[in-house]
């Protein structure tokens, strides 16, 4: 039996993507102007998956931000590409998995317990296992209601929140 292959998890920020698609997308409007560095950030990562040591899992919060950028298909074709089938789960289930036995033990008295920084407790789609060469994705057709509420949720985050649980 082949000793366990474990494929290092890189997680690409929605920015990352952005400039990917950017550098490669002739038909972009930034591509004249993107930094060809975007474009060897891409071959390299996409020579590293192919190879089976890399995988950059998808996060739910990449397709909410992509539907609200205009051009959402061509995004997600990009983070499910890099992804090979890999999507962490979504950052509130992670948050509530965490939370919990952490508020348990305070309730107890207890110290909290120590958070289990296994990968593949966050993600879906097989983290260290052999990617084919296919893969299918399906697209749904987000109405732009959707969108909208989507816009509406992102526009309502209490941003200084974030900055202070990091803080």
């Amino acid at each position: 039996m082949d000793p366990a292959h474990f494929k290092k998890v890189v997680y690409l920020d929605q920015f990352v993507i952005s400039e990917i698609v950017n550098a490669i997308d002739p038909h972009a409007k930034a591509h004249a102007r993107v930094d060809p560095f975007w474009r060897q950030v891409f071959e390299a990562l996409e020579r590293v998956s192919k190879l089976q040591l890399v995988v950059c899992p998808w996060s739910p919060i990449h397709r909410d931000e992509s539907l609200l950028s205009g051009r959402f298909e061509r995004l997600q074709q990009m983070y499910e590409h890099l992804a090979n089938g890999v999507r962490f789960d979504h950052p509130s289930d992670v948050e509530q998995r965490q939370l919990g036995p952490a508020l348990g033990a305070w309730l107890d008295g207890k110290e909290p317990p120590q958070h289990d920084l296994n990968p593949e407790r966050i993600t879906n789609g097989g983290l260290h296992r052999w990617h084919g060469r296919l893969r299918v994705s399906v697209s749904m057709n987000h109405p732009p209601k959707e969108v909208r509420l989507q816009a509406s949720l992102e526009y309502q985050k209490p941003h200084g929140m974030t900055a202070a649980k990091h803080a």
